[in-house]
């Protein structure tokens, strides 16, 4: 493939990343290197990585091991489920959030390094990860 064909290659699956943030309300605070492991096959077409299609991740109850931790990425606060990824001292981690009518559940993954969490989150987003 030349390298036209491979920047066109990329434009579409950029495209398709961002088409998949939009929809679902993402916004980040930095910018980030954000990839969803899509491989353009043909010109015409984006395909997904030959991968099982979800994983589940554990969720636990909030602790304070990263104390000076912020928020990097969040999804929209207009959905009843909220997801935040924070990150502090080389280390990260993703908050879920379920606003429910009287209270709110929040949860949180076990703390990774920052790049296993941010595959993680991409993940998330992209909804292969639960």
């Amino acid at each position: 493939m030349t390298q036209v064909g491979t920047a066109e290659s990329q434009d579409k699956a950029l495209a398709v990343v961002q088409r998949l943030l939009k929809e679902r309300g993402i916004r980040a605070w930095c910018h980030h290197t954000i990839s969803l492991g899509l491989f353009a096959n043909r010109a015409d077409e984006v395909t997904w990585p030959n991968r099982p299609l979800r994983s589940w991740l554990e969720w636990r109850t909030p602790y304070p091991a990263l104390e000076r931790a912020r928020a990097a990425a969040w999804t929209c606060f207009c959905r009843a489920t909220v997801y935040e990824l924070y990150e502090g001292a080389g280390r990260a981690f993703i908050r879920r959030t379920v606003q429910l009518d009287d209270r709110h559940e929040i949860h949180e993954t076990a703390i990774r390094s920052i790049n296993e969490t941010r595959a993680i989150w991409t993940g998330l987003l992209s909804g292969r990860a639960r």
